[in-house]
């Protein structure tokens, strides 16, 4: 595959050393670019780190990624201008220093103060004052989608120090050359895409936009095989067990190899322990190296093996055997003047998960060929 347009200029600007926000909806090849783009700056022979904001952001991207808090040494609370002055571990420290180019996917949901302390501490460990410590930055996202998180007993803290969650509201941010893509990848419907631009930026046919999804949505039928997009995990599990339990069919278990802490673990999409029947809807949460199925992929389990699961496709109506697959858990550290990547933890499962409800968080990186929403009843 090769870049597009609006990607290759994003690669051309980015070879060149600048530093760029990439904010682009979703399915617009952000991911591919970054896989392209970060291998040709390795082979240049930069030091390379990637980060998200969300451990399940990280598996997600894979490629070497790890979270921000982890890369930066940083506590999960808000950082305050007191708190970011905090010196940085000696395993942190020197990691930092060693970076030349840093990504960070997920931009859109870091939170305004965690960007400027990533910022002050680059700045730091670099002794420089210089925009990210003279680090070359690589952002990608979207801010049209989820806001960052912060609690309703978080508020009255961050408001003091803050006003505003969102990250292009940073000083840190603006040091960015903001750059976008403009084609949309994942589905080639131009009305489809037009619908989806137009709700996105809440142009003047918005409206009419939005009347087309709802002449084209359908009532919620219970007993249809849509997966259902959930705002809350409690939701979702709930909905999943009880169609576990209404399969009267034998129950196979099936348990990983795994390395590693349970903190670490904790981050990865599939559990330890796996519970499966035969005829149980499912999702494929990892794509295929045979390109038999991709992340999101969803069907029926035709019959679990004791090491596999043949599931039949919705999309393609085939049967496919769906083997082990081995997530990792990244951490960097410095060997010479150069950026090494060590697995701190893994787990080899079955990437299946049941396919009758997912929340949102999870449905992250999936593409789903239809869906039922439940909105949730929480505030």
């Amino acid at each position: 595959m090769k870049l597009n347009e609006g990607q290759q200029k994003c690669e051309d600007e980015i070879l060149a050393g600048k530093s760029v926000a990439i904010v682009a909806m979703g399915g617009s090849g952000k991911s591919f670019l970054l896989h392209q783009v970060v291998k040709k700056m390795e082979e240049r022979g930069l030091n390379v780190a990637i980060c998200c904001p969300t451990g399940a952001a990280a598996v997600n991207l894979g490629m070497g990624a790890t979270t921000i808090l982890k890369l930066f040494g940083f506590k999960p609370e808000i950082q305050t201008p007191f708190k970011r002055v905090t010196v940085p571990s000696k395993t942190v420290a020197p990691v930092l220093a060693c970076i030349d180019v840093l990504v960070i996917d997920e931009i859109g949901n870091v939170r305004l103060d965690l960007l400027e302390a990533m910022d002050y501490r680059l700045r730091k460990v670099n002794n420089t004052d210089n925009p990210w410590g003279g680090v070359q930055i690589i952002g990608t996202g979207d801010f049209s989608q989820c806001k960052p998180v912060l609690t309703n007993k978080e508020k009255p803290y961050y408001n003091k120090y803050f006003n505003s969650v969102w990250a292009f509201n940073s000083d840190s941010f603006k040091e960015l050359k903001l750059m976008t893509l403009s084609k949309i990848e994942r589905t080639l419907n131009p009305v489809h895409q037009k619908v989806l631009r137009s709700i996105r930026y809440k142009d003047k046919n918005a409206g009419k936009a939005v009347e087309w999804l709802n002449k084209k949505a359908e009532p919620y039928n219970p007993d249809s095989d849509k997966i259902v997009l959930c705002q809350f995990n409690v939701d979702a599990d709930e909905i999943n067990q009880k169609k576990y339990a209404q399969n009267t069919s034998k129950e196979h278990t099936y348990y990983s190899e795994q390395t590693g802490t349970e903190k670490d673990l904790k981050e990865l999409r599939v559990p330890h322990i796996l519970k499966l029947k035969q005829g149980l809807r499912v999702m494929l949460v990892a794509n295929d190296m045979e390109d038999q199925y991709v992340n999101g992929d969803q069907g029926v389990i035709v019959s679990c093996e004791k090491e596999c699961v043949i599931v039949q496709l919705d999309r393609t109506g085939k049967n496919v055997v769906v083997l082990p697959f081995e997530w990792d858990i990244i951490r960097y550290g410095v060997r010479g003047e150069g950026l090494i990547k060590s697995t701190v933890a893994s787990r080899k499962q079955l990437p299946v998960m049941l396919g009758y409800a997912i929340s949102v968080a999870k449905a992250q990186g999936s593409t789903l060929e239809s869906a039922a929403i439940h909105m949730g009843n929480k505030t």
